[in-house]
């Protein structure tokens, strides 16, 4: 019994602790398990005249792809490739464990001495890390996200005197130093969709979606790996970071919004103003061109004010606001004719609208007709009257 628990232990213990390289193969399957992609769903990637990949096309193209070329005529072996590449590729995502422990090296560069703290600042860029790139078609995996960097101090500590040494034995013959040097990172790869919390407020294309990793461990090496110069420290190792990173984002999600919301008031007030300065000139223009032409009937004269179409009194005053698509270029009788939404019908001086907008043509009144103008409805055409009442032509 003792034996078989302690079995059992060292079993949890290695699953826990094996530390391995992370491959590209791993870095594909983790991230099909974050975002809970299956093998045969469809992705936005397109290429050529094709937008039918999958996710299964894909990762054969990145790591089978010779194979491929050499049975894809042959319908029988290729049929028995697919079907094992296919297996591989479940296989591969079910056994993507987030407790394991994994590495890269990663180059990174020390920062100036700081005599204060006692220490150089460590720099790294996200970019050195790798994930999956190169034929996929375009598409690329990256490892974008320490969900617990600002729990890591990135500092070397060490003596003045040690770092002043240090920094001489990187110095080059035309006084360049090289401050060039190694991290070894070990961390776990989270399931975390780093999207669903992004400012950006959804997937914006398959290439944004990245994963997320927990560092357990930074050792800082100099250009080789002949020993580790410090372990870089880290708190709260126990920490869900997951969920603080959750938190952290959603706040920044919501921060943005509001930003967002705020923008779009000041656009929209911007907008109002920019409206109201054109209608202002739009005015200015028509009233000033009516006058010149002495385009006023019957006290008004058509006025054009964002590409809508209403009429101005002799002061220059809009009597009609501008809702039309088009208006007849003047009154008679008393009567124009408006158009809207491909309709048109009457409207009086004080912009009542006396005759129906529902004629699919009209003719505006005119003095020597009696008060009768000819419109059409229905591909019928007729004649109406000042009170809109059919005169002729009614059947």
């Amino acid at each position: 019994m003792k034996k078989l628990l302690l079995i059992l232990i060292l079993t949890v213990f290695q699953h826990s602790f094996a530390q391995t390289e992370l491959t590209e193969k791993d870095a594909f399957a983790f991230f099909m398990k974050a975002y809970n992609h299956k093998p045969n769903d469809k992705t936005n990637v397109r290429v050529g005249h094709n937008p039918n990949y999958r996710w299964f096309d894909l990762y054969l193209y990145k790591f089978h792809n010779q194979e491929y070329q050499q049975v894809k005529n042959d319908e029988f072996k290729n049929q028995k490739f697919a079907n094992r590449i296919l297996n591989e590729l479940k296989k591969n995502i079910n056994k993507a464990d987030n407790n394991l422990i994994y590495y890269q090296t990663i180059e990174a560069n020390l920062g100036k001495y700081n005599f204060s703290e006692g220490s150089f600042p460590v720099y790294y860029n996200m970019d050195k890390f790798k994930g999956v790139s190169g034929n996929l078609q375009g598409f690329r995996i990256n490892i974008n996200e320490i969900l617990n960097k600002d729990d890591v101090n990135f500092t070397l500590p060490m003596q003045s005197t040690d770092a002043e040494k240090f920094i001489n034995s990187r110095k080059k013959s035309n006084g360049q130093i090289d401050r060039s040097i190694l991290l070894k990172f070990y961390f776990k790869v989270t399931s975390l969709n780093t999207i669903v919390y992004s400012p950006r407020g959804g997937v914006n294309g398959y290439n944004k979606e990245d994963l997320s990793i927990i560092a357990t461990k930074i050792e800082v090496f100099k250009n080789d790996y002949s020993n580790a110069l410090y372990s870089l420290k880290i708190i709260n190792q126990g920490r869900d970071y997951t969920q603080v990173y959750k938190a952290k984002k959603e706040e920044e999600f919501k921060t943005t919004q509001q930003k967002i919301k705020d923008k779009k008031s000041r656009d929209d007030y911007n907008k109002v103003v920019e409206k109201m300065k054109r209608e202002k000139e739009d005015l200015k223009k028509g009233f000033e061109k009516a006058k010149r032409n002495k385009n006023f009937k019957e006290g008004l004269a058509r006025i054009q004010i964002n590409e809508k179409y209403g009429f101005i009194n002799t002061k220059g005053q809009v009597v009609i606001p501008p809702l039309y698509d088009r208006v007849a270029s003047r009154f008679e009788s008393g009567l124009a004719w408006v158009k809207r939404n491909g309709k048109y019908g009457f409207v009086n001086t004080r912009g009542k609208v006396v005759i129906p907008i529902k004629y699919d043509n009209v003719r505006n009144f005119l003095k020597r007709q009696n008060g009768i103008t000819m419109v059409e409805l229905n591909r019928k055409q007729f004649y109406i009257n000042l009170k809109g009442q059919c005169v002729k032509d009614c059947n």
